[in-house]
């Protein structure tokens, strides 16, 4: 399939149109997982999901999953690449 998020696998917290994002994700070459596991590239966490430090976001910090936006998912596909996700 390729694209710029090849193998990528992404979990989701926060209020977010699942379903989009989970089809742009996958239409990248990446895939949803309802589980944050070690094994996951990166969360996608809403602002209030990140103040609220829901269990999802410590579980990421835990595994020390980077934990990204949705905006540099999307960032991601229009660029054609996984770009830096560090801040």
């Amino acid at each position: 399939m390729g694209g710029p998020l090849e193998g990528a696998v992404i979990s989701v917290t926060g209020n977010f149109d699942r379903q989009a994002l989970g089809r742009a994700v996958r239409r990248a070459g990446g895939r949803i997982d309802a589980l944050v596991h070690k094994n996951l590239t990166f969360l996608v966490a809403d602002a209030n999901s990140l103040q609220l430090n829901t269990q999802r976001v410590r579980k990421a910090a835990k595994f020390h999953v980077p934990i990204v936006s949705e905006k540099f998912i999307l960032a991601c596909i229009a660029a054609g690449k996984r770009i830096d996700h560090a801040p």
